[in-house]
């Protein structure tokens, strides 16, 4: 059985479908710019440490280990993040709420610079996964996260929720 369609419903039809598509775009796009413009730096694990996936520039972080190539995020932690990393992971995985370490001392290029890592655990996946921010600690204890184009904005906001779990960091 074949149902009419009148060429009025069709063309109804056609642009609700390009306004969701416009909609659908609109959304990608601010999710894009989001990400690239005002989140931190991050890395996406399942529960074997394993990285599945880079939110951002995170050379600062985490570099390639030498020898065998490896994703595990502890053997790409920079010096001075690899403890209190695994610290927050197996906080986070054991407590399952989001944990956050201020002020870890991450080497590079000779010097030190104080980070803020957290590992929030994700929900409502078939896999266990984690996602890891950095963030670079601003000047002073007034000043808030500086994003890469000088946007200021403070973590809390970053992370969307109040309900972060501190601990002091390994120093």
């Amino acid at each position: 059985m074949f149902a009419y369609v009148s060429p009025s419903m069709r063309a109804l039809r056609s642009a609700l479908e390009d306004g969701l598509r416009t909609e659908l775009s609109a959304q990608r796009e601010a999710d894009r710019l989001m990400v690239n413009e005002f989140a931190p730096a991050g890395v996406l694990i399942n529960a074997e440490l394993q990285i599945i996936q880079f939110r951002g520039p995170t050379s600062a972080y985490l570099v390639p280990p030498r020898g065998k190539a490896s994703f595990d995020v502890l053997k790409m932690a920079r010096e001075g993040l690899m403890l209190p990393l695994r610290a927050a992971i197996n906080k986070a995985k054991k407590e399952d709420k989001t944990v956050r370490k201020d002020n870890v001392r991450v080497e590079q290029d000779g010097g030190a610079r104080p980070v803020n890592v957290e590992v929030v655990p994700l929900r409502n996946l078939k896999e266990r996964c984690y996602l890891i921010l950095f963030e670079e600690v601003a000047r002073s204890a007034g000043e808030g996260v500086t994003g890469r184009r000088g946007r200021v904005r403070s973590a809390e906001a970053l992370s969307g929720t109040s309900q972060i779990s501190s601990a002091p960091s390994a120093t």
